[in-house]
């Protein structure tokens, strides 16, 4: 890998392969957008969302470099998918393994949250 290249292009090559699963519920429920698929999406995205969530949450030495609380998002899908009348199952997870792996996973979850292009 070239010494040159910037922090968000280093970022954007090392986590490419999984920008296209992030983007793919929230780009399928474009097709045909009903009650039913809108709570199986959020459902789905509340399942990647928590456990991601709570992992970040529980990474040494994250909150000194980025401020978490804004990137929370998981209590108001449970919200919302109770409001729908869906109570998804969440598998626990571990927790990550350091600051560059947890900011890796906020890249790829923040660029499929504001629908980037990458």
């Amino acid at each position: 890998m070239r010494d040159s290249l910037s922090m968000l292009e280093r970022l954007d090559l090392e986590t490419k392969i999984h920008h296209g699963p992030a983007d793919s519920m929230r780009v399928a429920l474009l097709g045909n957008p009903t009650r039913a698929r809108y709570t199986d999406y959020l459902a789905r995205v509340y399942a990647f969302e928590a456990p991601a969530e709570w992992r970040w949450m529980r990474t040494p030495g994250l909150d000194v470099v980025i401020d978490l609380a804004p990137r929370m998002f998981a209590p108001l899908l449970a919200e919302d998918l109770a409001t729908l009348g869906r109570f998804p199952d969440v598998c626990p997870a571990h927790a990550f393994k350091g600051v560059a792996q947890a900011l890796g996973w906020l890249y790829v979850s923040e660029g499929s949250t504001l629908g980037a292009a990458f």
